[in-house]
């Protein structure tokens, strides 16, 4: 779960370190203060890849399975890789790449690595990563449509 979030938190870092103007919310920064917001966004991406990969690493020998891998977490990892930037850019009105690049990694490869983690996982942590992702997946659908034209 630690993991989940590191990933998340570090994909919001660098989207909004490559172009902090296009994130939610940044409206109204001086451009004196730029700089400023752009190195915290920055250390904001590392804290997440620290967390990720301490989450990864003490969770991962406890947590996985003994069996094969869930094939069909696996299928539905792939396609959410695949399909949710896509939507992600088309929903925007955006089709650009930097629009399904920023999307891919604030959402969608975060969740990819929650689900194929999750195919992998002994069934109750297999539980937790895909309800993790699931509610991730919620929120993110909620903060674009929520979101103030």
């Amino acid at each position: 779960m630690g993991g989940l979030l590191g990933l998340l938190i570090a994909g919001e870092g660098f989207v909004a370190v490559r172009d902090w103007f296009n994130v939610a919310g940044a409206r109204g920064v001086a451009l004196s203060n730029l700089a400023d917001v752009v190195t915290i966004a920055a250390m904001t991406a590392v804290a997440g890849v620290v967390a990720a990969l301490a989450g990864g690493v003490l969770a991962w020998p406890a947590g996985r399975s003994s069996g094969p891998p869930q094939r069909a977490l696996l299928v539905i990892a792939a396609t959410v890789a695949v399909g949710v930037p896509v939507i992600g850019a088309a929903v925007s009105g955006q089709m650009t790449v930097t629009t399904v690049g920023a999307v891919a990694v604030a959402w969608s490869l975060p969740w990819t690595s929650g689900l194929v983690a999750a195919a992998y996982a002994k069934p109750e942590v297999r539980r937790a990563l895909v309800a993790a992702v699931a509610v991730c997946a919620v929120v993110a659908v909620l903060s674009v449509v929520l979101q103030p034209q």
